[in-house]
C-alpha cells in the first residue's frame, strides 16, 4: 500500500495541455517516451487536449540518438505544428532536437517560424541545459514538485527556518517533511500497530501541511494535485507559476 503526496506522473499530461492553452498554442506534435509513466502522461495529454481546444497533429517515439532530426522536424513542419511536447527523458535524441531548434544567427536565410517546446520533469536536468545550450532557451516544463521558494504560508515559514539552520533546502524537502508528519499524526490516531497506522493514514481527509491542504484518496493518491511550471531563461530553470489541478 502506497501513499503519494506528489501528483502522479500522468498529471503532467493534463498540466501540459493547460500550459499549451495558456501560451496560446493550438497544434501540438508529441514526441513520446517509451516508459509506462511516459505513456500515461501522453494518454492524459490526449484526454485533456480536447477540452483545451488543442489538436495533437502528430505523434511518434522520441529519437534515441541525434540521427534523423532533420527528417523529424520536416514531419513536424508538414503537420503545421506550432509546438512540440517531449515526454521522453533528456537523452541524446532530445538534445539534438533542441539544438536543431535553436535560433539561427541574424541574417540567416529561410528562418522557420519558431516552435514552442514543452516537456515533463524528465527534462528537469542541468545536464540538458549544458548539452542543448541556446536550444533549451524558452523550454517550458511541468514538475510534480513545487520548488521550496514557491511555497506559501506554513511552507514558506518552514523553508526560511530550514535555510537559516541547514542551508538551501532541496526540491523534495517539504514533501518529505509532510510525509513524516502525516505518519506521526496517523500514529497518534491509531492503536500503534502497522495495520492501525495504515488505516488512520488512509482516513486522512484534511491535513494542513507545508505543501497545502492534503487528503488521502482510497487508492493512496493525494487530493492536492499542484504542479509547478518552469521555463528555461538565460540558461537556468526558472519557476513561472503554480498550476492547481485538484478536483479536475
Amino acid at each position: 500500500m502506497l501513499v503519494r503526496l506528489a501528483p502522479a506522473d500522468a498529471a503532467q499530461g493534463t498540466a501540459a495541455a493547460a500550459e499549451a492553452k495558456a501560451l496560446g498554442l493550438h497544434r501540438l506534435y508529441v514526441l513520446e517516451g517509451r516508459s509506462s509513466s511516459a505513456l500515461g502522461m501522453h494518454a492524459a495529454l490526449a484526454d485533456a487536449a480536447r477540452s483545451h481546444q488543442l489538436t495533437i497533429v502528430g505523434s511518434e517515439p522520441s529519437l534515441r540518438t541525434g540521427s534523423g532530426v532533420s527528417a523529424l522536424l520536416a514531419r513536424v513542419r508538414r503537420a503545421r505544428a506550432d509546438s512540440i511536447w517531449i515526454g521522453a527523458a533528456a537523452g541524446p535524441g532530445v538534445v539534438a532536437v533542441l539544438r536543431a531548434l535553436a535560433p539561427r544567427p541574424q541574417g540567416a536565410k529561410s528562418e522557420p517560424k519558431p516552435l514552442a517546446v514543452l516537456g515533463s520533469d524528465a527534462l528537469y536536468r542541468d545536464g540538458l541545459l549544458r548539452a542543448a545550450g541556446a536550444g533549451a532557451e524558452g523550454l517550458h516544463l511541468t514538475s510534480r514538485f513545487v520548488p521550496p521558494d514557491a511555497l506559501s504560508g506554513a511552507g514558506a515559514d518552514f523553508v526560511d527556518a530550514y535555510a537559516r539552520q541547514f542551508g538551501e533546502p532541496g526540491l523534495y524537502m517539504a514533501y518529505a517533511a509532510d510525509a513524516a508528519r502525516l505518519v506521526l499524526a496517523a500514529l497518534a490516531r491509531s492503536d500503534g500497530t502497522r495495520a492501525g497506522v495504515l488505516r488512520a493514514l488512509f482516513r486522512t481527509r484534511s491535513y494542513k501541511g507545508l505543501i497545502g491542504e492534503v487528503g488521502i484518496e482510497p487508492g493512496g493518491a493525494s487530493t492536492l494535485v499542484r504542479l509547478a511550471v518552469l521555463r528555461v531563461h538565460d540558461g537556468s530553470f526558472r519557476f513561472e507559476r503554480t498550476l492547481d489541478l485538484s478536483g479536475s
